[in-house]
């Protein structure tokens, strides 16, 4: 009982090495650390040295032990071998499987990471939130071929699910099953645009939820992604100058609104200078459109229901993401605008090729930021099969 007593307020003890206090900043916390840690450590070893401890107690020690060097950024094998001896001790500690994959985590040994955080799946006697969320965080690690990686980042999505179907208020494990459906969706090949919107509806909820800290950043951050993926330009900006602000040193971001912020004037310039091709030269390409069909100044904003707009690519704009492939389009009066197509790579389309959009979605982008404005037509073809090139489906293209 006294051992059990002990444990009790070691185990407390530990556990607040892992909170920061009122007022208290990083670096005044790890000074904390570096205080405590090291008695913290020797009452463990005591405890460990008497003769009367069950095996369960002496995984628990292990693990306590364990726990105070995953603090550490920089782990090695022997950390990990005192939290192997912990749950060889007592196999029914979830959190000593939790830290043990986290060392392996930081060990970049990611296969040991998945296992461990599968064992603590497995052992525990209901589903984990903490340790599915883990568990979908490594999968993704790993794969050698596509259809593995594929495969994988599909199981990552699952384990992410039944986190949150255990806890529907755990901001980390929506976090989680959104970074799932991001992985799915660049890993998949073919773009699946439902996928994105799945992950933009979990980090708008994992942003609800969170208390924040540690994920802060890399909530704004992988948001802006998904939406700068999803071509909302204007938001994708806005997330990685506010990660930008949180954090000056962070070239990524820094680099993604330059790209933005590039490809947008490159569009603003090819639609008005209609891609510096000659009147008489634009008139031939347009001349043998379907007059039938509708021009731009026949679409409103939003859904067109019942319209087909045609016209011809006259350039391609580089974009650096996957996703969507970006052209620019003149109709039958010479009027050029944006097209944006997903779910086709950009290898498909070709300079001077007729394109034909069902249901054509206009958007107006006009908006303003860092001293830039920006305003010019969108079409967005958000499904594929109500697009034809060159009077094909793109089913039927064999580049597709």
């Amino acid at each position: 009982e006294a051992n059990a007593k002990e444990l009790l307020i070691l185990k407390t003890s530990v556990e607040s090495l892992y909170e920061f206090l009122d007022d208290e900043d990083r670096s005044q916390w790890w000074e904390r650390i570096c205080l405590e840690r090291s008695p913290l450590l020797k009452r463990l070893k005591d405890l460990f040295d008497k003769a009367n401890l069950s095996d369960q107690q002496k995984g628990e020690i292990l693990y306590m032990k364990g726990r105070i060097h995953n603090l550490d950024d920089d782990v090695d094998e022997q950390v990990a071998s005192i939290l192997v001896e912990s749950v060889e001790l007592h196999p029914m500690n979830i959190d000593a499987w939790i830290t043990l994959g986290e060392v392996y985590w930081k060990m970049e040994d990611f296969e040991r990471a998945k296992d461990s955080f599968e064992s603590a799946c497995s052992h525990s006697t209901e589903p984990n939130t903490k340790a599915l969320i883990k568990y979908s965080m490594a999968i993704r690690q790993l794969g050698d071929s596509a259809e593995e990686i594929v495969h994988n980042h599909q199981l990552s999505v699952n384990k992410s699910k039944e986190a949150i179907q255990t806890n529907m208020k755990d901001g980390d494990a929506w976090f989680a099953y959104a970074n799932a459906n991001l992985g799915l969706f660049i890993n998949s090949g073919n773009f699946p645009l439902k996928t994105l919107k799945v992950a933009l509806l979990a980090y708008k909820k994992s942003t609800l939820l969170s208390t924040f800290g540690i994920n802060e950043l890399d909530l704004y951050y992988n948001k802006a992604v998904v939406n700068r993926y999803l071509n909302d330009h204007e938001d994708a900006l806005i997330g990685f100058i506010k990660a930008l602000e949180e954090d000056p040193d962070w070239e990524e971001a820094q680099k993604n609104i330059e790209d933005i912020i590039k490809m947008l004037k490159n569009i603003e310039e090819k639609i008005s200078n209609k891609s510096n091709i000659k009147r008489k030269r634009l008139d031939e390409l347009v001349s043998n459109l379907d007059s039938t069909l509708s021009s731009l100044n026949d679409l409103q904003v939003g859904k067109n229901k019942d319209l087909a707009y045609t016209g011809k690519i006259i350039a391609i704009i580089e974009n650096p993401v996957i996703s969507p492939s970006i052209l620019i389009v003149s109709d039958k009066d010479g009027i050029c605008s944006c097209v944006s197509v997903f779910g086709v790579i950009h290898d498909v389309f070709e300079f001077g090729n007729t394109v034909t959009i069902q249901a054509p979605v206009l958007k107006h982008i006009n908006f303003g930021i860092l001293n830039v404005h920006f305003n010019f037509q969108e079409i967005t073809v958000q499904d594929p099969n109500t697009l034809l090139l060159q009077n094909y489906a793109i089913s039927d293209l064999d580049k597709y």
